[in-house]
C-alpha cells in the first residue's frame, strides 16, 4: 500500500508539472519558424476583404451613383457619392489599424529575441509588410498620425505624444517595405499550399504604389505642411520616389511571373475577360470552366474558398448597388483609342444601346456583363424603379451551385483583388511620365497598351496623343 501511495504521489506530481499542450502562453510560443509562420498567417485578416469591402470602392468619389446607401458604411445615408456625408462618433479605420499594428509589433518583438535554429526571416518580412500596410492606410485617411513601432502598453509615450508628420510616416513605411523586400521569398518559390502569402514582388508592387502616391501628392498638393523628418528636399524626394517606383514596377513586370488574365481568345468568354476575372469562383463561375489557378494577375489578394473560407457576404447583391455615374461611363474610350468627345465612332445617347457601340470592352463588362446591347426602348427612367445603369463588376455569372443560391446566401467565394498586375502597368507608365515629362511608345507597349489590347481599344502612341 505504501508503495502504491508513493507511486500515485509521484505520478500526480509529474502530471502537475507538465506544460499544457493545447494552450501555450506568449512566453512559451515563438520558439520555432512554424510558430512564427502561424502567427503571421493571422495578419492576412488585416487585408481588405469582402466583409465591408464596398465602402473602400468608389462610393467616396464621383464615379458611383449609388442609390441605396453604402453597404458596410453605417450612418452614411444615401452615401458619400451623393454628397451625404455624416461624421461618425468614431472611426474603425483608426482603431483597427492600431490594433493590427500592435499584433505585428508583438511578432517583431519576439523575433528580435528569437534564439531558435530555424530561419524566421520570411515571417519578419511579412510582419514588416503589414506594418507598412497599416501605416499607409492611416496616412491616406488621416495624414500624419503617431508612428507605432513598439509593443505599446498603458505607459507608452506613443499613446500620449504628438502625431508624426506625413513625411516621417512615409520614411517609416518605405523603411519597413525595404526590409520586407529583402526578406520575402519570390512568388515562384512559395509552395502551392501557401499561395496568397506576400511575396517579394508583392512588396515591391506595393512600394511602387506608395511612392507614386506620395510623389504626386507632394508635386500637386505641395509641402506647406510640416516637412519635418523628410530626409531631404521635397523636389529631391519626388524624383527619387518616382525613379524607384519605375524600378519596382519594372522588376515585378519582368521577373514576377504574373500575366494579365486575358481569355478573350476563348469564344465562350466573348471578349469579357474584364467581367469574368473578378468573379472566378470554381469552374461553374464562367462559361469557359476556368478556375482560380488560371488567374495569375492578382499580386495581392484576400483568398477565399467555398469549403474553407466563404465570403459571408452577398457580393452580387451589394455590387449591383453601385451604379456608375455619367462621368464614369463617359471615361470609357472608343475602340479607336479616343474619348467620346473626340472619337467619330461614338454613337451618342439616342437609344439605350447607342453609347455602348464601338466602346471599350471594359464598359460592356462592368455595366452589361455581356456583348448584347440593349434594344431601343428597353430601358427607361421612372422614379422609384430605374435609376441608372447597374454595375455588374464582382457579380456572379449564372451561379446558383453548389449552394441553394450562392448570390444571396453568403457563400460566394471569389478571391478579393487588392493589387493586380494591371495596376503595376499603370504605375510604371504614370511614374515614368511624372519623372521625365514623356513616355516612349516602347514603354507604352510594355504597360498601358497591354490593357488596351485586352479591352479591344487601339494602342496609345505619342502620335495619337499629339494629333488629339
Amino acid at each position: 500500500i505504501g508503495g502504491s501511495l508513493l507511486l500515485a504521489a509521484s505520478c500526480q506530481k509529474k502530471f502537475l508539472d507538465l506544460v499544457p499542450q493545447d494552450v501555450l502562453s506568449e512566453s512559451q510560443y515563438f520558439t520555432s519558424p512554424d510558430q512564427f509562420k502561424a502567427a503571421t498567417a493571422a495578419f492576412y485578416g488585416q487585408l481588405t476583404s469582402w466583409s465591408g469591402s464596398f465602402q473602400y470602392m468608389d462610393c467616396g468619389s464621383d464615379l458611383s451613383a449609388i442609390t441605396n446607401g453604402i453597404p458596410g458604411e453605417a450612418g452614411q445615408g444615401a452615401g458619400l457619392g451623393l454628397g451625404a456625408l455624416t461624421i461618425n462618433a468614431g472611426d474603425g479605420n483608426w482603431d483597427g489599424a492600431y490594433k493590427n499594428i500592435r499584433a505585428v509589433n508583438l511578432v517583431l518583438k519576439k523575433a528580435a529575441v528569437y534564439t531558435g535554429t530555424g530561419d524566421i526571416s520570411p515571417y519578419v518580412g511579412e510582419a514588416k509588410f503589414f506594418r507598412a500596410w497599416n501605416h499607409f492606410n492611416l496616412l491616406k485617411r488621416f495624414g500624419g498620425v503617431p508612428i507605432d513601432t513598439i509593443l505599446v502598453d498603458l505607459n507608452s509615450p506613443v499613446l500620449y505624444g504628438p502625431r508624426n508628420s506625413r513625411y516621417e510616416m512615409v520614411t517609416q513605411i518605405l523603411a519597413d517595405l525595404n526590409s520586407a523586400i529583402a526578406a520575402l521569398p519570390t512568388e515562384q518559390s512559395i509552395a502551392a499550399a501557401d499561395k496568397g502569402r506576400i511575396s517579394r514582388w508583392a512588396a515591391e508592387a506595393f512600394k511602387a504604389r506608395v511612392e507614386l502616391y506620395e510623389a504626386t501628392w507632394r508635386r500637386y498638393t505641395g509641402v506647406t505642411t510640416d516637412f519635418q523628418g523628410s530626409g531631404g528636399s521635397a523636389s529631391d524626394q519626388i524624383a527619387t520616389f518616382l525613379a524607384d517606383a519605375v524600378a519596382m514596377a519594372k522588376d515585378v513586370m519582368v521577373n514576377g511571373g504574373y500575366a494579365l488574365w486575358n481569355q478573350n481568345s476563348i469564344a465562350a468568354i466573348g471578349n469579357l475577360s474584364n467581367y469574368f476575372l473578378f468573379n472566378i469562383d470554381g469552374p461553374a463561375s464562367n462559361p469557359a470552366g476556368l478556375d482560380k489557378p488560371s488567374n495569375n494577375e492578382f499580386i495581392i489578394q484576400s483568398v477565399y474558398d467555398y469549403t474553407l473560407k466563404k465570403s459571408n457576404a452577398n457580393i452580387t447583391r451589394n455590387a449591383w448597388l453601385f451604379g456608375p455615374s455619367r462621368k464614369m461611363l463617359d471615361l470609357y474610350l472608343c475602340t479607336d483609342g479616343l474619348p467620346v468627345d473626340k472619337s467619330p465612332l461614338f454613337q451618342g445617347y439616342t437609344n439605350a444601346g447607342s453609347e455602348f457601340k464601338n466602346r471599350d470592352y471594359r464598359m460592356l463588362a462592368n455595366v452589361l456583363g455581356s456583348m448584347t446591347l440593349p434594344a431601343a426602348g428597353s430601358y427607361y427612367l421612372t422614379s422609384g424603379t430605374a435609376f441608372s445603369w447597374g454595375n455588374v463588376k464582382f457579380t456572379a455569372w449564372n451561379y446558383t451551385a453548389p449552394g441553394a443560391n450562392r448570390t444571396t446566401d453568403g457563400t460566394e467565394s471569389p478571391n478579393f483583388p487588392i493589387l493586380r498586375l494591371a495596376e503595376v502597368y499603370l504605375i510604371y507608365a504614370e511614374a515614368l511620365y511624372e519623372l521625365n515629362g514623356n513616355i516612349s511608345d516602347a514603354d507604352l507597349n510594355l504597360s498601358i497598351n497591354l490593357l488596351r489590347a485586352r479591352a479591344g481599344v487601339a494602342p496609345l502612341t505619342n502620335a495619337l496623343a499629339t494629333a488629339n
